[in-house]
């Protein structure tokens, strides 16, 4: 019945999830009662998710020791058979709180999954705003600031992808802090810098909202640059060491195929040899015996 009546979540504090220890129980204590409050401390439950996580909080009364003896002759009815009964309007009061609590937490949860679901509208809207204006539109006024670093990050990676096979390079991959670093600009800067690895200066020019990488990849194709050259040598070594594997497994599985037809060959030749040694055995059995 409890289940079907309407829960009112605003009896609870808003902090309600993160109450610990005595703010806990005292939060139990007023909304059901000390019992309550009692019978969780004497398990140690201390707050809102610890009781959630426990199905039912009543299996300890099963147990026998002094505390929860004592809790027992609070909560429950002795029976004449020695056995017990826990007072219903006790069971009524946790059954409330966990329904109460539950709800709190779905509601908790659905609120943050509003604001970002929000968050991320307003942000979409926002920098589809800024990418359709001119740049003499951007100035320190703007509220939307563009991660200049994670799209150039990007955009070389899938530079690398497109120009691995023409640069001779297998799997080529430019890693920030190594192979290039990016100087992040102001928010109404109209140029930034990349350092390739070479130590060679790129000066990247705005378009739009962003930055364009046309001379750091005009750079890397020229064949001056020693990070490419470096990273085209390990290729090198990397792709002749696979043709030298290559090469040896393929030396390895002629010489296996010579032996097998060796080893064919000498079975064969042996059969023939017993073959006409039987022969010629049982010819001179027949001679003896015809003498």
């Amino acid at each position: 019945m409890s289940r079907s009546m309407y829960i009112d979540t605003s009896v609870l504090p808003s902090n309600v999830l993160n109450l610990r220890d005595d703010e806990f129980y005292s939060i139990i204590d007023e909304l059901t009662g000390s019992e309550e409050a009692e019978l969780m401390k004497i398990q140690s439950i201390r707050s809102v998710h610890s009781f959630l996580r426990i199905e039912n909080i009543f299996d300890v009364l099963s147990f026998d020791s002094t505390e929860i003896n004592s809790m027992k002759r609070s909560i429950c009815f002795f029976l004449e058979d020695q056995s017990y009964l826990i007072k219903p309007g006790i069971k009524a009061s946790v059954q409330y709180l966990r329904d109460l609590f539950t709800k709190k937490q779905k509601e908790m949860y659905n609120n943050l999954q509003r604001d970002h679901s929000n968050n991320h509208y307003t942000i979409s809207t926002q920098t589809s705003m800024v990418s359709s204006m001119e740049p003499s539109q951007l100035n320190m006024s703007t509220t939307v600031v563009i991660d200049h670093r994670s799209f150039l990050v990007q955009s070389i990676d899938e530079w690398c992808l497109r120009n691995s096979d023409s640069l001779g390079v297998i799997d080529l991959k430019l890693i920030e802090g190594s192979d290039f670093f990016i100087s992040v600009p102001s928010v109404n800067g109209d140029s930034i810098q990349i350092r390739c690895g070479c130590r060679t200066l790129a000066k990247l020019p705005r378009q739009g909202v962003h930055f364009q990488l046309s001379n750091y990849y005009r750079h890397l194709k020229t064949g001056k640059c020693s990070m490419i050259r470096s990273k085209l040598r390990s290729s090198a070594a990397v792709a002749q060491q696979t043709s030298g594997i290559d090469e040896a497994e393929q030396r390895l599985s002629q010489r296996s195929s010579t032996l097998q037809t060796t080893v064919t060959s000498s079975h064969t030749t042996d059969a023939v040899i017993q073959s006409k040694r039987k022969r010629t055995s049982n010819h001179n059995r027949k001679m003896k015996k015809n003498r």
